[in-house]
């Protein structure tokens, strides 16, 4: 790929990424180095052509603040996704209540749902920063 196209390639992912647009974050996570290490070695070589040592520092710290909250997105997505796939689990609904005829319970094995209690999901949204009010 040449040099152009894959600085294309690369602004159009972090425009993505600052729209809020996660549908390809994993994408843009697996090539997150393999464009660090592109765009810092053009910095590098035109560092001294038209940028001072201090914009070129700032443009690498940038970069590298950029991979980083691409980094947290991916793992705050992976916990999401974790939870949504233990509440979309149809076992997760599955109990077991035998009653008498009377109405009353003999033996019961609660779901995971009724012993959880949305538990699941207050505790991966304050992992990922999000308040919740229990």
């Amino acid at each position: 790929m040449d040099k152009e196209k894959k600085i294309e390639e690369i602004r159009g992912a972090l425009k993505k990424i600052d729209r809020g647009d996660f549908s390809e974050i994993a994408g843009a996570h697996g090539k997150a180095g393999e464009w660090l290490r592109f765009l810092l070695d053009e910095l590098i070589k035109t560092r001294n052509s038209w940028l001072s040592p201090d914009t070129s520092q700032r443009l690498i710290e940038d970069l590298i603040d950029k991979v980083e909250r691409i980094n947290k997105m991916t793992e705050e997505r992976d916990k999401l996704i974790e939870v949504l796939r233990w509440y979309g689990d149809r076992e997760t609904y599955d109990g077991n209540v035998e009653w008498d005829d009377d109405g009353n319970i003999i033996c019961a094995e609660w779901p995971p749902i009724n012993v959880d209690n949305g538990q699941r999901a207050r505790d991966i949204l304050k992992e990922i920063g999000v308040t919740v009010d229990a």
